[in-house]
């Protein structure tokens, strides 16, 4: 029922456990059985009412605590493990799991939209793809459709393959790759073979850094910034026609 904040929880997850300072534990409440995350020195420990005034705080007064957590910069420009670090060291102990997704889902404004499905004809989904500003949250939610998009960018060059898939986001601003590797469409080692990284690296960008600005795809590609518009705009372009072509050869007769 709820997609996106899945794949935000399960992003969320994947860091506590990979990260060399955090941690992700069951409460000791057996009653209860709260999954608790928070510096990986407090694992073990419990939550009290002060994780909860501070979650009760979030909701009062956002502004004030974004401030806060952002040291009065932009929250959006930190990463995801930025973000919980300051999270945790405001909160000062143990947190639920579920509160930390709540805060982290409504700081980044990931929203679960219905899933639409496709027309009659099976031919919206390319409509919907001009550039990589993909509205992943109203059609791509669906399992097909993301299959398609795969099978798509797997066809393009290797420079607009990288260049637009490091960049692709819907509208709440989570990435393309998150979605693929969440819906089971892609593996972790597949896109980062496609991609030219090892394993380890994949793993630290998928969980850290996506989706990337431009400035960032320029120095990754070693290309300039023109380069990269170019690439992306070529890449969807051909990404439409090949996707055209896909639902075109499913409507011929057999």
């Amino acid at each position: 029922m709820y997609p996106a904040r899945t794949r935000l929880l399960k992003k969320i997850r994947d860091l506590l456990q990979a990260h060399p300072n955090f941690a992700l534990w069951k409460s000791k409440d057996q009653n209860k059985g709260e999954w608790l995350c928070g510096f990986h020195c407090w694992q073990g420990q419990s939550t009290s009412f002060i994780s909860t005034a501070w979650v009760r705080r979030f909701y009062e007064k956002p502004e004030t605590v974004i401030e806060a957590l952002s040291s009065g910069g932009d929250i959006q420009s930190l990463g995801t493990d930025d973000l919980l670090g300051s999270i945790f060291k405001h909160v000062g102990e143990p947190i639920n799991l579920t509160d930390v997704v709540n805060v982290v889902s409504d700081i980044r404004g990931v929203k679960d939209a219905p899933v639409a499905s496709l027309d009659a004809n099976g031919n919206n989904l390319s409509l919907r793809l001009p550039d990589s500003k993909l509205r992943v949250d109203s059609v791509l939610e669906m399992r097909e459709p993301l299959m398609q998009i795969w099978q798509g960018l797997r066809e393009l060059p290797r420079d607009q393959f990288r260049a637009y898939l490091l960049y692709a986001r819907d509208s709440s601003g989570e990435d393309l790759i998150n979605l693929l590797v969440g819906a089971e469409i892609a593996t972790e080692e597949e896109i980062a073979l496609l991609l030219g990284m090892t394993l380890d690296e994949f793993r630290y960008l998928r969980l850290n850094r996506l989706p990337l600005d431009n400035e960032t795809i320029s120095k990754e590609l070693g290309v300039t910034l023109e380069r990269v518009y170019k690439l992306r705009f070529r890449a969807g372009k051909r990404l439409k026609s090949l996707l055209d072509e896909i639902n075109s050869k499913k409507k011929r007769p057999r």
